[in-house]
């Protein structure tokens, strides 16, 4: 019923930090690889903090008829480091700043566009999607809404990320909709192929996915919490998961701790999920419970829920998604190309 606990906690780890990214293109605030989450240095001050909010309404780039502030990117680099539970430090910080920026700067090209032809989302489609997004990650159990209420971050900074990437999917598929129109002749070819043994690599993920489904029970560490407090948390969740026999046992018994964070069920597919991971998941028979492990976030413990292996038979549905997420992936590129080709971007220093 337990496993190993190093290979747990590097899991544990690797999946706080990195699930943001196994969402849709609304999720991609910074690249996970510029942050890097053993960074070690000097905290924010409360002096870096006061010199941020006395630039805040700094104009930093000019994008079309658009304007992005200091307070902008300052409370958008804040919130990606909190969302990735990446330390707030200075060298973070700096790593994270100039490709946020950049994201600000494409976000307000699509903004501007989807304006122009009217296909900004209502605030209904924005909050929603915000909810999908929260419910699809584990590490944001509580959602975001409530992660910003805890750290003063206005609502509008994500909601307006979000607005960005639902009008540039509701322009790409408003102006190229015949374009992303998948055929069955084009699905009746992939089936031909796949019998004859032809390998599609731009379309074999979404074809040949692992999916796990697990829960993730957190004790969270306090800001202020010592080590002693977090020694005690460690053990309350060791004893309980000692005296559970499944993982539906343990999900009930822990649920009357206090303050304890429950994410009862996540379905991830292999591709999205490090490799660490997965081997970890995959260790765990369905109903077992992983040993607790100590991140920087607090106490973590996985429940494995279900496996779901590799199919050997493609029905024509799955197909069919595989091959329009492959056309809107390419109309994508290329239209992103374009619309920073043609944006005018003035940054200031």
């Amino acid at each position: 019923m337990s496993i190993c606990g190093t290979q747990a906690m590097r899991a544990a780890f690797f999946l706080i930090a990195g699930l943001l990214y196994a969402q849709s293109s609304v999720a991609k605030m910074v690249p996970k690889k510029s942050l890097t989450q053993t960074e070690q240095g000097d905290v924010l001050t409360p002096e870096d903090k006061y010199h941020q909010a006395s630039q805040g309404a700094k104009i930093v780039a000019l994008v079309n008829d658009r304007v992005i502030t200091q307070r902008d990117l300052d409370q958008r680099v804040r919130l990606t480091l909190l969302m990735n539970q990446v330390p707030l430090t200075k060298a973070n910080w700096a790593r994270a700043l100039p490709e946020v920026r950049q994201l600000l700067i494409h976000e307000a090209m699509k903004l501007s566009l989807s304006t122009k032809f009217d296909l900004l989302p209502d605030i209904e489609e924005v909050r929603g999607m915000i909810e999908n997004i929260s419910n699809a990650n584990p590490q944001l159990v509580g959602g975001v809404q409530k992660l910003m209420k805890q750290n003063k971050i206005p609502e509008n900074v994500f909601a307006l990320h979000v607005s960005a990437e639902i009008a540039w999917r509701n322009y790409l598929q408003a102006r190229f909709q015949p374009q992303l129109q998948v055929t069955s002749g084009e699905v009746d070819d992939v089936i031909q192929g796949l019998q004859n043994g032809k390998i599609y690599p731009s379309i074999s993920d979404q074809l040949t996915e692992e999916m796990f489904s697990f829960s993730q029970i957190i004790f969270p560490f306090k800001s202020n919490m010592k080590q002693g407090q977090r020694q005690h948390l460690l053990e309350v969740a060791q004893s309980v998961q000692r005296r559970s026999t499944t993982g539906q046992q343990f999900l009930t018994m822990i649920k009357k701790q206090p303050n304890v964070q429950v994410s009862e069920k996540t379905d991830i597919p292999a591709s999205h999920m490090p490799q660490d991971l997965k081997t970890l998941l995959k260790d765990l028979k369905n109903g077992d419970v992983s040993e607790p492990v100590v991140t920087s976030m607090g106490v973590v413990v996985f429940v494995m829920n279900a496996y779901t292996p590799r199919p050997t038979k493609f029905s024509p549905v799955h197909i069919r998604q595989a091959l329009s997420q492959k056309k809107f992936a390419q109309i994508d590129l290329r239209e992103m190309h374009n619309l920073i080709r043609d944006s005018h971007v003035d940054v200031k220093n």
